[in-house]
């Protein structure tokens, strides 16, 4: 086992920011289920791939069919509109409807053909629905493409519309991430502060209080050895929250001591304690916005490097006393 006191404070800095940004994730969570934010990120990557604004003038297009037979220029719509999009929605107490936060691929290969008006019984051949559409549309023409690409064959168009639908989602969730990284940096700042989660101090006493330092690190080894930290749980939000809170359960049972490490009396007398409190504090929350599972991650990494000598120690140790008896005989 190595007893390194900087890998010590390192292991309780670590170990309160993973605390501290569970609870800053769990508060991000609450108020992106409050605000629907997942809900609105679908609806705007749906807007993004089924809409795209105006037919350009003096086009040909599909204007040959009966206008009972086009497809509308904007798809989404017909789309939102489908049974298995609004059925996987919330209600509000007023009776507006809302989209929902999480949608299959293959659930929207399903509601984009409904919406396209296809022909089910018709399952070898797609040339009717390419009639329908317009190819001076943008998204008209990509479905014309994965048409042709597709040979004309329902499940490989399947295929290629859920791949579609996937790259979407892959844009669409950095585009959540951007939004609730500013909730979470918002809501650590309070933390921070509000707690007087200095990390100048805070390391100041870890290295000069033994006692604190090592108990700090007992309760994140219990922590990691009986508990693993889950990142996000997809489509549920309720099963997510409940996880997130059984998680901040579990740590506070575990760090009852750690309250003498935080609670920490400021003297604000000088603008130098005061930059030092300002900084310290801002650094915390920092930190806090990277996010609870960065630091768990890296808090067993920690974890698993100082007890890396334990087992090469006791290696040594058995080779000594082979060799001592190996003389005697």
């Amino acid at each position: 086992m190595i007893n390194n006191p900087a890998l010590d404070v390192a292991i309780g800095l670590v170990f309160i920011y993973a605390i501290y940004g569970l609870i800053a994730t769990v508060a991000t969570e609450i108020i992106s289920t409050l605000l629907q934010l997942r809900g609105k990120n679908l609806k705007k990557a749906i807007l993004r791939m089924l809409d795209n604004g105006p037919i350009p003038k003096n086009t040909s297009g599909n204007n040959d069919l009966p206008n009972n037979e086009k497809v509308a220029d904007d798809l989404s719509p017909g789309f939102l509109q489908q049974p298995e999009i609004r059925f996987l929605g919330k209600i509000t107490k007023s009776g507006k409807e809302r989209c929902p936060s999480y949608i299959k691929p293959a659930t929207f290969t399903r509601a984009l053909l409904n919406s396209l008006d296809y022909t089910w019984s018709d399952a070898t051949n797609l040339s009717s629905l390419k009639e329908k559409l317009n190819p001076d549309n943008p998204t008209h023409k990509l479905i014309i493409n994965m048409i042709e690409e597709a040979n004309n064959d329902i499940e490989k168009f399947k295929t290629l519309s859920a791949q579609w639908f996937n790259d979407t989602m892959d844009r669409a969730s950095g585009w959540y991430k951007r939004k609730t990284q500013w909730i979470t940096l918002v809501a650590a700042l309070l933390i921070a502060f509000s707690l007087n989660l200095n990390t100048i101090e805070i390391s100041r006493k870890l290295g000069s209080d033994k006692k604190n330092r090592l108990e700090m690190v007992q309760a994140a080894g219990n922590y990691i050895q009986t508990m693993t930290h889950t990142d996000t749980l997809a489509g549920n939000e309720l099963d997510k929250l409940e996880s997130l809170n059984n998680q901040m359960q579990q740590l506070i049972s575990e760090t009852n001591e750690m309250g003498s490490v935080v609670d920490i009396q400021f003297d604000l007398e000088t603008p130098t304690d005061w930059f030092i409190y300002i900084l310290g504090c801002f650094l915390t929350a920092l930190a806090l916005s990277l996010g609870a599972p960065f630091w768990f991650d890296l808090l067993n990494r920690l974890i698993r490097l100082r007890n890396s000598g334990a087992q090469e120690k006791t290696e040594v140790k058995d080779t000594r006393q082979i060799r001592k008896v190996s003389v005697k005989l």
